[in-house]
């Protein structure tokens, strides 16, 4: 569910900031299965450009950092609060 909310977030915040051509295209590409390779490109283009995709990274930072409150109630054993703790990071790609 995380990453479908992210993903929401992402297209919202990029019809908000695009204008133009980039909005166009962006209302001709949503939803649209049949996209060539080229016009996916443009997409993520447009997506990076308006900023669409640094929201959403840090959209699921705050999500990942939220969530990682809640692992001393998942489980009090450290091995695995040091587990969940990781794999929450390498959700997000951080490589710490």
């Amino acid at each position: 569910m995380l990453f479908t909310d992210v993903s929401s977030e992402r297209a919202i915040k990029a019809f908000e900031k695009a204008f133009g051509k980039d909005l166009e295209f962006l209302k001709y590409a949503y939803g649209n299965r049949n996209l060539t390779l080229e016009e996916v490109e443009k997409v993520r283009g447009i997506i990076k450009k308006t900023g669409a995709l640094e929201y959403s990274e840090n959209l699921s930072r705050k999500y990942v950092e939220r969530g990682k409150k809640f692992i001393p109630k998942i489980t009090k054993d450290p091995y695995y609060q040091k587990l969940l703790i990781k794999l929450a990071d390498l959700v997000i790609g951080r490589n710490n």
